[in-house]
């Protein structure tokens, strides 16, 4: 079963502004095929996978230097997501997002 999660990202902080600076993708289910992408629709971030198992990553920059990530994806059929703020600038999105799979 695939699936799709949209993203649609509101710049309330008068004092930043904050872009997209890296997106990834992980598969950790058992078909390694089924993967995921994600695109830009009309403003909205859309991440399309392909299997339960799936996830994806932004991070985001500020024009102050602040990093921050959201991680969504979908396990056992059920989707999740998180926010992770005040990274470092070498906490990048391919780094953090195989611990989400660590036991």
């Amino acid at each position: 079963m695939s699936y799709k999660i949209t993203l649609r990202i509101y710049q309330t902080n008068p004092n930043a502004y904050f872009c997209i600076v890296e997106k990834t993708v992980w598969n950790h289910g058992a078909n390694h095929d089924n993967g995921g992408t994600w695109s830009d629709s009309d403003g909205e971030q859309v991440l399309t996978i392909g299997s339960s198992g799936t996830s994806g990553i932004l991070r985001f920059l500020s024009d102050t230097g602040e990093y921050f990530l959201i991680a969504v994806g979908v396990h056992n059929c059920k989707r999740w997501c998180d926010i992770v703020s005040n990274i470092t600038p070498d906490m990048t999105g391919a780094k953090v997002h195989p611990e989400y799979y660590t036991i």
